[in-house]
C-alpha cells in the first residue's frame, strides 16, 4: 500500500510540475466544421481467404456468428472489406456463391456495406460476373462497391492492366449495370492513380473510390521486428 501511495504522489507531482510550465488551450470551431467524415469511414479489412470454410466446414463470415456480429455493431464499424492478397492468389480457390451468401448474410446483421474484391490475375470476366449476379440479385443494399484484384505490381505496363481491368469490369456490368468499382488498393503509386483517375473517373467509368494502402511504420510483414 505505502508503494502505491508512494507511486501516486510521484505522478501527481509530475503532472503538476508539468501542468504549471506550459499552458494548452483546446478550441472547436462549430461554424466551419470543415468536410464531413463518411459513415463508411470506420471499416475493417480480411483476405478473401477468410472467406472459405475451415477443416470443419465452418465459415468465419456466416449470419450465425454472433460474437462477431456484436464486435461489429459495438465497434460501430461500417465497412467491410474482402481482398488482400489472397484474392489474386493462385494457389487460393474463389469463394463459392455459398461462400459469398455466407459473407452477406452476415454483413446484413452486422450493419456493414461490403467492399467485394473479384480475381483480377488469371482471373476469369466470367467467374467474376456470376458472382456480381448474385450480389446483384439478393445483396445490393448490402454493396458498397466491387474491387478488381489486390496491389497490380504484376502489370508494368498500365495497358495490360487496364485491357484486364476493363474486361472484367464489363463482364460485371453486364449483370450489374448499377455496379460501382473501386481500387487499386495498391502501394503509394501517384502514377497509376492518375492514370485510374483518367480514365476511368467519368461517370461512364463507374470508379467512384481510388484506394491505396499506407504502412506509416513500413511494411508490416517486412519490419515486424520494429513495428
Amino acid at each position: 500500500m505505502r508503494k502505491s501511495i508512494l507511486v501516486s504522489g510521484t505522478l501527481l507531482v509530475a503532472m503538476m510540475t508539468w501542468a504549471s510550465a506550459e499552458t494548452i488551450t483546446v478550441t472547436v470551431n462549430t461554424r466551419q466544421p470543415g468536410a464531413d467524415i463518411s459513415a463508411l469511414a470506420l471499416g475493417v479489412s480480411y483476405e478473401t481467404s477468410l472467406l472459405l470454410p475451415n477443416k470443419e466446414g465452418i465459415r468465419y463470415f456466416r449470419p450465425g456468428n454472433k460474437p462477431l456480429v456484436k464486435v461489429f455493431r459495438t465497434l460501430g464499424i461500417k465497412s467491410l472489406r474482402i481482398g488482400g492478397n489472397s484474392a489474386d492468389a493462385e494457389n487460393i480457390p474463389i469463394p463459392s456463391e455459398a461462400d459469398v451468401r455466407a459473407l452477406f448474410e452476415f454483413a446484413k446483421p452486422a450493419g456493414v456495406k461490403v467492399i467485394y474484391s473479384v480475381r483480377l490475375k488469371e482471373g476469369e470476366p466470367e467467374s467474376a460476373a456470376r458472382i456480381a449476379k448474385l450480389i446483384h440479385e439478393r445483396y445490393a443494399d448490402v454493396l458498397d462497391c466491387f474491387a478488381i484484384g489486390n496491389e497490380p505490381y504484376y502489370y508494368k505496363d498500365f495497358s495490360l492492366y487496364t485491357n484486364r481491368w476493363v474486361a472484367i469490369r464489363n463482364a460485371i456490368l453486364a449483370v450489374y449495370s448499377e455496379a460501382n468499382f473501386c481500387g487499386p488498393d495498391q502501394n503509394p503509386n501517384p502514377e497509376l492513380m492518375k492514370n485510374l483517375a483518367r480514365e476511368f473517373g467519368h461517370a461512364s467509368g463507374r470508379l467512384v473510390q481510388l484506394t491505396q494502402h499506407s504502412y506509416p511504420f513500413g511494411c508490416a510483414y517486412r519490419n515486424y521486428k520494429e513495428v
